[in-house]
């Protein structure tokens, strides 16, 4: 499979004006609104699907300082980074590619219309008020791209309080310079919430080869305001820029071979980026009657110089979406029916190109109808049905749909929970149209790749405030997308025949083991094959994650323990003096220890070291990866 653009997301998008600090997954004390999960959001107990949600003080208590990396925590996902910071960050759900999961930050789709993923190395945490991720199919919500999974960024609102200021600073390994501030507040008429942050790192050399290091430099700026404009009607703006520099290096694909073909060799490759995404939403609400009228904009450049020469490319995306919804009672039910529809055009554009036919800008567009039902049965079983029609100008118009039910089985907190899905991801602009003859030719015969899949899960209360949820789930991928290459070793991608399979045991616990003590923890089971039974690189067969936080009572400090475990896995690799074309990477745990002190109110001191043990591990093949490192801070609000 390869990357794919990222065609459609959801008409509606999501209901972004959420509190902050609700619990994450299969908490039973709270019960979270998941705004990803439906046309105008469903209550967690109520949803069949598999969810997680990680809070904003979660994130700050274990001083996370990039999405990737709280995403290592979550059941049925794998993260991949090619090197330090800066470097490519890919997440991977179920098994799936990166390019069949949606990234969404409030509600917008931010992914790259030229590969259709999200680059994670560019998303920081800043401002975060919560992580929503569902696992399965979704692309009967939201479209291409969103056939594995869909990650929901969701940043703080100013939530009608007082302003306040927030400030962040941070100095660790590598001449890590971090820097955040944020402004929010608001009034019932008006609620505003503006953040900078600022990270830069020397990092270190990727590469076995030579001594330069690979640093990486991130802006990042954003806002969100809404106005109340009448009772019924509310205008929201939300906008979203990034800057950032990184360094990097070459792999050697040089032709004829060299000594070093297939190694990652010293070089002073960079990338520099600048992403731009904005929407304006209207949403107007009188009784049972709720509209929404929603104008989104994505933008994407990127240019860079390697050994091989100058490249870059420049894509954007724009999104026109219109959705109704209507809610009614029955005898001992109650019912809401929604229905929208979207209009979505993409642009890509080589900046460098290496060919007369690469001159030029690709476009494409589509229109998709959504309909949804969402039930409510004697406040027992909670169903949620969708099905989507998207009509494309450049490929056979595609039709998916999902089905969830919730049973809950006692008031304890006891739930059944099950969904089956289709879904879709259409070929990206690269795959369509190639990016260079010698390296890697286009393929405008594609078609998009589907897959079917289903889930079955308990959720089971625990003593002391602590639940546990197990789920099972299987997927067949069709026309998966791959990549061959001939005598010259220029590629060129197909859609594989038969079907690839995917199948996973997730488990998920969250707990207060004592007054004292909180716990979470993860486990996956993964076996993820292409078509012809080979296992499908960088995805872990075994997986697991541990985060313990200890508080002592009456105390200022606290102390925690992060602990990821990434199985051995299987990643390309193309070196001359070797036959083979895989290799195994081998099985790593990272821990993570830190405490923070509160100083007063206002003022929070707080330290961390990662990777403690100082273990020697690849994401990706023959790319080096962070030692341990130390890490030292402040933050304050006003």
């Amino acid at each position: 499979m390869s990357s794919t653009p990222r065609y459609s997301s959801l008409l509606c998008a999501a209901l972004i004006a959420i509190p902050a600090g609700v619990a994450s997954a299969t908490s039973l004390q709270s019960n979270p609104l998941i705004v990803t999960a439906s046309v105008t959001g469903i209550e967690a107990e109520k949803l069949g699907r598999a969810w997680t949600v990680i809070d904003g003080a979660q994130l700050e208590q274990q001083q996370i300082r990039y999405v990737s990396d709280a995403l290592r925590q979550v059941p049925g996902l794998a993260v991949s980074r090619a090197g330090s910071a800066g470097g490519l960050t890919q997440v991977r759900v179920r098994g799936g590619e990166a390019n069949h999961v949606l990234l969404l930050i409030d509600g917008m789709e931010v992914s790259e219309a030229g590969e259709g993923e999200y680059d994670l190395s560019a998303l920081q945490v800043s401002n975060i008020a919560r992580i929503e991720v569902l696992r399965g199919p979704q692309s009967a919500f939201w479209g291409s791209n969103a056939s594995s999974g869909v990650i929901n960024i969701i940043t703080r609102g100013g939530s009608n309080a007082e302003p306040q200021v927030s400030l962040s600073s941070e100095l660790g390994s590598d001449q890590t310079r971090q820097l955040g501030l944020a402004l929010r507040g608001g009034s019932p008429a008006l609620d505003y919430s503006l953040s900078g942050a600022l990270r830069r790192s020397d990092g270190l050399n990727i590469s076995d080869f030579g001594s330069e290091e690979d640093g990486d430099n991130n802006r990042t700026l954003q806002g969100r305001v809404r106005f109340a404009l009448s009772d019924q009607l509310d205008l929201s703006l939300n906008s979203r820029y990034v800057n950032r520099a990184s360094d990097n290096d070459d792999q050697d694909f040089a032709y004829p071979a060299t000594a070093t073909q297939g190694r990652v060799i010293d070089s002073l490759s960079d990338t520099a980026t600048r992403e731009w995404a904005n929407s304006l939403r209207l949403d107007w609400q009188q009784g049972p009657l709720a509209q929404q009228f929603k104008l989104e904009h994505n933008r994407n450049d990127r240019r860079g110089q390697n050994g091989f020469g100058p490249s870059g490319s420049d894509s954007s995306r724009q999104k026109l979406a219109y959705q109704l919804s209507y809610d009614f009672d029955s005898a001992s039910a109650s019912h809401q029916l929604s229905g929208g529809i979207e209009h979505e055009r993409e642009q890509y554009r080589n900046t460098a190109p290496a060919s007369p036919d690469q001159v030029g800008t690709r476009k494409r567009a589509l229109t998709g109808y959504i309909m949804q039902y969402q039930g409510d049965y004697y406040e027992r079983l909670f169903i949620n049905a969708a099905a989507r029609l998207d009509n494309n100008d450049q490929f056979k118009d595609s039709r998916t749909f999902s089905l969830s039910a919730a049973w809950r089985l006692n008031d304890a907190g006891l739930k059944l929970h099950s969904s089956v899905g289709t879904g879709v991801t259409n070929p990206t602009f690269s795959e369509q149209f190639g990016y260079s003859p010698s390296f890697y030719v286009g393929n405008p015969n594609l078609k998009p790749e589907h897959n079917t899949s289903w889930d079955l899960g308990l959720t089971l209360p625990l003593a002391s405030d602590s639940s546990l949820d197990i789920s099972w789930f299987e997927a067949r991928l069709e026309d998966e997308i791959s990549t061959v290459y001939d005598s010259s070793f220029i590629g060129s991608p197909i859609n594989r025949d038969g079907n690839s399979r995917r199948q996973g045991l997730e488990v998920a616990f969250n707990g207060q083991l004592s007054p004292q003590l909180s716990a979470t923890a993860s486990y996956t089971q993964l076996l993820a094959q292409e078509a012809n039974g080979v296992a499908e690189v960088r995805r872990p067969q075994h997986s697991a994650a541990l985060n313990l936080s200890y508080q002592p009572q009456q105390s200022r400090s606290r102390l925690f323990l992060n602990t990821v475990y990434n199985g051995s896995m299987d990643d390309l690799e193309f070196i001359s003096a070797t036959p083979e074309t895989r290799v195994k990477l081998k099985h790593y745990w990272l821990v993570t220890l830190g405490a923070d002190y509160q100083l007063s109110d206002r003022w929070q001191l707080y330290g961390r070291i990662e990777n403690l043990f100082d273990r020697e591990y690849e994401e990706i093949f023959d790319h080096n990866s962070l030692p341990r490192t130390f890490y030292a801070g402040a933050r304050a609000r006003f």
